[in-house]
């Protein structure tokens, strides 16, 4: 940015000196080299100071770009996808009136939700959920305890495998 304002300040200062477009691009290259600006835009700036701007800045611009990923299209599309898991994007942008991007960041960055299986789910899993998995694990490995003849197979386990699980659930030592 600060380099754009001094390259714009000389060839202010060098087209107020008279020099044509193609002298200031020529000398601006034999200082700056690979950095100089290129010949459209010396004749651009030059062209702006010759009609008798004086300012090197940039313009001023709008304020940012519209958000409309406001708290009540959050809300709307939070709606939708809970009615309807398996909503697509496409069908919430034609019912909301929103555009496709729009409801992807909404969908992901707003509410944080990503798509598992063609489904709208939480990317994150709550302290309660989280909480029932442990619940669910601690109960099972309590029955397998209790029961102490489950076999463990893994999908790719060789047998050997299984039954020295078998054996250390059953509290077993087998050499292998």
């Amino acid at each position: 940015m600060m380099k754009q304002i001094k390259h714009r300040a000389v060839i202010k200062f060098l087209t107020k000196q008279g020099k044509t477009q193609k002298i200031i691009h020529e000398e601006m290259l034999a200082v700056y080299q690979d950095s100089a600006p290129s010949l459209f835009t010396i004749q651009k700036w030059s062209s702006e100071f010759k009609r008798g701007r004086e300012s090197i800045g940039d313009d001023p611009r709008a304020v940012g770009p519209i958000c409309v990923a406001t708290e009540e299209n959050v809300k709307l599309v939070e709606k939708l996808v809970l009615e309807d898991a398996r909503v697509r994007v496409k069908t919430l942008a034609e019912m909301t009136k929103l555009s496709v991007g729009t409801i992807h960041t909404i969908l992901h960055e707003h509410r944080n939700l990503s798509t598992v299986s063609a489904r709208w789910v939480p990317r994150m899993l709550t302290a309660l959920q989280k909480q029932v998995r442990v619940d669910c694990c601690k109960e099972f490995w309590t029955s397998v305890v209790k029961i102490r003849k489950v076999l463990l197979l893994h999908d790719n386990a060789p047998v050997h495998k299984a039954r020295l699980a078998q054996a250390a659930v059953q509290g077993q030592h087998l050499d292998s």
